[in-house]
C-alpha cells in the first residue's frame, strides 16, 4: 500500500485564541482519513504557543494508527529542513502516513519547505482537506503534480522572459482558461506593435488586475496604454520609451536605436502640437503639449524636417522675446511661458552635438543604411556619461511623458497569477 500525505489548510488568523476552534474543525475533517494502520504526524511551527501539544495528545489517543507530534524548535529554515527530512525518512516504506502541518500555514517559507520535501519523499498522493466540517478535501496525484509544476515553471519562465509566443503555444496544449491565452497574445502583439484589435485585451488586463487587487494607479496606467489602439500620441510615446528601455537593458542596441529614434521623432511631433494622418503631420485642434505650430505645405514626417520647423519657431521666439540661446543652453526669463521653456529645452537637446551624433548612429548601423558597430560605452560617451534614456528623462518628465510603471512587469505579474491559480485548480481533485 502506498504512502499518503495529508496537508490540511489552516485558517489565516495569527491569533492563538482562535486556534482551538480551528483545531476542532480540522480534527473533524481528519476523521474521514482515520483508517487502520495509517499513522498521523503533527508538525508544529515554532511560532505556535505552548499548550497545543496537550490538545494534540488528547486527540491522538483516538487515532487508530497511532500518532507523532514534532515541534520545530529552531526558527532557522535549514534546521527545520533537517528535522522534516528526518521525520519523512523515519516513515516505513509501504506504510500509509498522514502528516498534519496546518499549524505552519502562517509561515509561507515553512509551508513551501514542507511541500517540497514531502513531494520528494516517495509519496503516491497528497490529500489537502478543506477547512470546514462539511469539506472532506482534495486529492493530489504526486506524479501529475510534479509534471504540472515542471510545465508551469517553463511557462512562467517564458512569460517573465517575454517569450509570449512560446508560452502561448504551450498553454494551448494545456487547455487553460481563455484569459491566459488572450493576455499572452496581448504581450506578443505589444512586442510586435500589432494592436489594431487589441482594445478588448487591454480591457481584459484591466479587469484581471482589478480582480487581483491592483491599485487604481495601475489600472489607470493600463487604460493609458489602450490608447495605442487609437494611435494616441502620449500612449505611443509610453510604448516607444518602454521598448527603448527594454532593449537597452538587454543590450540589443540595433533594436534600441530603432525605437529610441522613433521616440525622439514622436516627442518632437507631440511638442509641435502635431499628429499623424495617413503618414503626414497635421495640426491638432487641442494639442496636449500646450504649443501649436502651423504645418508647412508638403511637410513630411521625419526628424530632420520637423527639426527645421522647430529651429524656425525658436528663431521667432528669440526675436520676439529677445532671448539668447547658445549650444549649452539658454537664459531663463520669468516672462517665458512654461510651454516655451519646454520647447527651448528640447531644441537645445536636439542641437547638442553629442546627442545628434547618437541619433546618427541609427543611420550608420544595420538599423539604418550602414554597418557601423554599436556599444554601450559609445552611447554613454555621446551622452556625457549618461545612458541615452537618462539623458532625456528629465526633459520628458517635464512634458509628463515618462511611464509611471513598467508595462511588461504589470502584464507578466497578472499572467503569472492566473497560471498559479490554474496550477492549483488542476492539482485539486475532489476526494
Amino acid at each position: 500500500m502506498g504512502r499518503r500525505l495529508l496537508l490540511p489548510v489552516a485558517g489565516n488568523s495569527r491569533d492563538e485564541i482562535a486556534l482551538p476552534a480551528f483545531l476542532e474543525d480540522g480534527w473533524t475533517s481528519l476523521q474521514a482519513f482515520n483508517e487502520e494502520a495509517t499513522r498521523l504526524c503533527w508538525i508544529i511551527a515554532p511560532e505556535i504557543g505552548d499548550g497545543i501539544e496537550d490538545w494534540l495528545h488528547a486527540k491522538g489517543k483516538h487515532w487508530r494508527g497511532g500518532y507523532t507530534v514534532l515541534r520545530l524548535e529552531n526558527r532557522d529554515i535549514r534546521q527545520q529542513q533537517i528535522c522534516i527530512r528526518a521525520l519523512l525518512a523515519d516513515q516505513p516504506a509501504g506504510e500509509r502516513s498522514i502528516l498534519h502541518f496546518g499549524f505552519a500555514n502562517h509561515n509561507d517559507a515553512m509551508v513551501h519547505l514542507l511541500h517540497q520535501e514531502c513531494l520528494q519523499s516517495n509519496l503516491d498522493e497528497m490529500i489537502i482537506p478543506g477547512g470546514g466540517t462539511n469539506s472532506v478535501g482534495s486529492k493530489v496525484d504526486v506524479d501529475e503534480y510534479m509534471e504540472n509544476e515542471r510545465v508551469y515553471h517553463i511557462c512562467r519562465e517564458w512569460v517573465l522572459s517575454g517569450n509570449y509566443r512560446a508560452a502561448l503555444k504551450l498553454t494551448k496544449s494545456l487547455q487553460l482558461r481563455p484569459e491566459v491565452g488572450r493576455l499572452l497574445q496581448l504581450g506578443d502583439n505589444v512586442l510586435r506593435y500589432s494592436l489594431e484589435e487589441a482594445e478588448q485585451e487591454f480591457r481584459l488586463l484591466e479587469s484581471v488586475l482589478s480582480s487581483q487587487g491592483s491599485h487604481e494607479t495601475e489600472l489607470a496606467y493600463i487604460r493609458e496604454w489602450s490608447g495605442l489602439c487609437r494611435y494616441d500620441a502620449k500612449s505611443t510615446i509610453y510604448y516607444l520609451y518602454t521598448m527603448s528601455e527594454m532593449y537597452y537593458e538587454q543590450e540589443r542596441l540595433v533594436e534600441f536605436f530603432v525605437f529610441f529614434y522613433r521616440l525622439v521623432e514622436e516627442w518632437l511631433l507631440y511638442a509641435l502640437g502635431w499628429d499623424l494622418q495617413y503618414g503626414r503631420p497635421v495640426r491638432k485642434s487641442k494639442p496636449q503639449s500646450g504649443y501649436s505650430v502651423p504645418v508647412p505645405p508638403m511637410m513630411t514626417y521625419s526628424l530632420s524636417s520637423m527639426l527645421r520647423v522647430l529651429s524656425e519657431q525658436i528663431g521667432q521666439l528669440q526675436r520676439r522675446k529677445k532671448i539668447s540661446i547658445s549650444k549649452t543652453g539658454w537664459q531663463a526669463h520669468s516672462f517665458l511661458q512654461e510651454s516655451e521653456r519646454r520647447l527651448l529645452s528640447l531644441y537645445v537637446l536636439l542641437k547638442d552635438e553629442g546627442f545628434s551624433d547618437l541619433l546618427d548612429l541609427r543611420h550608420e548601423g544595420v538599423s539604418g543604411h550602414g554597418f557601423a558597430d554599436y556599444s554601450l560605452s559609445e552611447c554613454v560617451r555621446l551622452c556625457q556619461g549618461k545612458a541615452p534614456l537618462d539623458k532625456i528623462k528629465p526633459l520628458l518628465n517635464q512634458w509628463g511623458l515618462i511611464p509611471p510603471l513598467r508595462f511588461f512587469d504589470v502584464l507578466n505579474r497578472s499572467i503569472v497569477c492566473l497560471l498559479d491559480e490554474e496550477l492549483y485548480r488542476r492539482n485539486m481533485q475532489p476526494v
